[in-house]
């Protein structure tokens, strides 16, 4: 039992660090892009992404969460993979490595 619980925590954080990898520069590149505003003017400012959107106030729920969001992805992501390696002991196993190779 206790071999099997080790295996299927094993995969299911290799699985997200996958997952989270190959994700990661697109989201974190979509997330940054919402403060990223074109002033057309008379017309307003619209998203440099998305000429059809207005960009939100800065006081609004959307600027929040943009906020929020980039803290959590561009800059959480990172910290959550490595301290999964960490976790997992990664450096200590390269450093074994390094010595007997």
């Amino acid at each position: 039992h206790n071999s099997t619980y080790r295996e299927a925590v094993g995969l299911f954080f290799f699985s997200l660090l996958f997952v989270m990898f190959t994700c990661y520069p697109s989201v974190s590149r979509m997330t940054l892009t919402s403060f990223s505003c074109s002033n057309l003017g008379a017309d307003g400012s619209f998203l440099r992404s998305d000429f059809r959107q207005l960009c939100p106030q800065e006081s609004s729920f959307e600027s929040l969460w943009s906020g929020v969001m980039t803290f959590f992805i561009p800059v959480g992501c990172p910290a959550f993979m490595l301290l999964m390696l960490q976790m997992h002991g990664v450096p200590r196993l390269v450093a074994r490595k390094r010595r007997h190779a």
